[in-house]
C-alpha cells in the first residue's frame, strides 16, 4: 500500500513538468523517480520521511517543495509522570526547491540543502499532537530569487511546527525562517508557511 501511494505521488509531481522544456521535464521526472524510490525502499535507513509544500509569508510569490529525511538519534524523558512526555531528537536533511510562481517553470528558482537537529515534544501514544523545534544551516544554489537577495549562498534556518500523528503517519503545520544573521552585507531573510505530510518506518 505504501509503495502504491508513493508511486501515485511521483506521477502527480511529474505532471507539473509538462510546461517545462523537454530537458527540464526529463530531469524533474528523473529526480522525482529517484527520490520516490529512495523513500519506498528506505535505502537511507531513515526513521521518518516527509514532503513539504510551502509559500512565503510576505509577498506570496515564492513557493517551496521539499523532501525531508529524519534519523532518530536520541529519545529523552524529562519527566517520569503519568503524562509520559518524551523528547525525540532527530538529525534532519532536507532537499528543497524555491520557485518564483510568477516566472516560468525553472526560470527563477533556488535549490537548497538543509541540515538541522529537530526536537519533537510528544507522548507515548499513537493518536497525539506534538510540537517540533529546529535550528540548522542551509546551502543555496544561488542567492537571488524574484526581488529577494539573500545576501549569499549560506543561511541559517529556524523552524516551529505543530503536528498530529496517527499510527505511522503524521501531518504538521510549520513556519520556517531563513536568514544569514548578517554574515553578509544584506540580510533580508524570508519566512514560509509550510504543510507537511510524513511517514514513519
Amino acid at each position: 500500500m505504501k509503495e502504491k501511494l508513493l508511486l501515485i505521488t511521483a506521477l502527480l509531481l511529474s505532471t507539473t513538468s509538462l510546461n517545462a522544456h523537454t530537458g527540464d521535464t526529463y530531469w524533474r521526472i528523473g529526480m522525482v523517480t529517484a527520490i520516490t524510490s529512495i523513500v519506498a525502499t528506505n535505502i537511507l535507513g531513515t526513521t521518518e520521511t516527509s514532503i513539504d509544500i510551502g509559500l512565503d509569508t510576505d509577498n506570496k510569490e515564492i513557493s517551496m517543495t521539499r523532501f525531508n529525511f529524519k534519523w532518530l538519534m536520541k529519545e529523552k524523558r524529562p519527566f517520569d509522570n503519568k503524562f509520559k512526555l518524551k523528547v525525540e531528537i532527530f538529525n534532519t536533511v532536507r532537499l528543497s526547491k524555491w520557485q518564483n510562481i510568477y516566472s516560468g517553470i525553472n526560470q527563477d528558482n533556488i535549490h537548497l540543502l538543509d541540515y538541522a537537529p529537530v526536537f519533537r515534544f510528544t507522548y507515548d501514544n499513537k493518536y497525539l499532537p506534538y510540537i517540533e523545534l529546529g535550528t540548522g544551516v542551509s546551502i543555496m544554489s544561488k542567492q537571488k530569487i524574484g526581488n529577494i537577495d539573500m545576501g549569499g549562498k549560506f543561511a541559517f534556518n529556524h523552524t516551529f511546527g505543530v503536528g498530529y500523528k496517527i499510527f505511522d503517519f503524521s501531518a504538521t503545520a510549520k513556519i520556517q525562517h531563513y536568514s544569514n544573521n548578517y554574515i553578509y552585507d544584506t540580510n533580508p531573510g524570508i519566512n514560509f508557511y509550510i504543510l507537511n505530510v510524513g511517514y514513519k518506518y
